[in-house]
């Protein structure tokens, strides 16, 4: 996904497949007025095909980011701006959820790490 479908010189996923998946379909305002459980978030999500999209950011890094968020508090989550793939991965067995705000506490100071080297 973080090079629109390519590995190395092979065309994985036809890259317009890619860009028809990360058009926006429903925007961040509808997301928060009808999902309660992204309407405190500290970040705007909208939906495309099968991935949220980081709308309404101010940090340069998230232009563009998409994640797929799954059961548990698991994602994946791409950052084309900084050429960046960020995945958290919890232990189902455990019968634990972390809260969506844990998730993105990590995703960002993920993020914040690389502005340090």
């Amino acid at each position: 996904m973080l090079n629109k479908g390519k590995w190395g010189d092979t065309q994985i996923i036809d890259e317009k497949w890619i860009e028809e998946l990360l058009k926006p379909r429903t925007q961040f305002s509808e997301v928060n007025s009808h999902i309660p459980y992204y309407r405190n978030a500290s970040y705007s999500f909208g939906y495309g095909y099968m991935w949220w999209l980081w709308q309404n950011v101010h940090d340069q890094q998230f232009i563009g980011a998409y994640s797929a968020f799954g059961y548990g508090g698991q994602t994946i989550s791409v950052f084309p701006a900084v050429d960046i793939v960020i995945v958290y991965k919890n232990k189902p067995d455990y019968e634990r959820i972390t809260s969506l705000e844990s998730t993105l506490r990590v995703i960002t100071l993920g993020l914040q790490s690389l502005e340090k080297k």
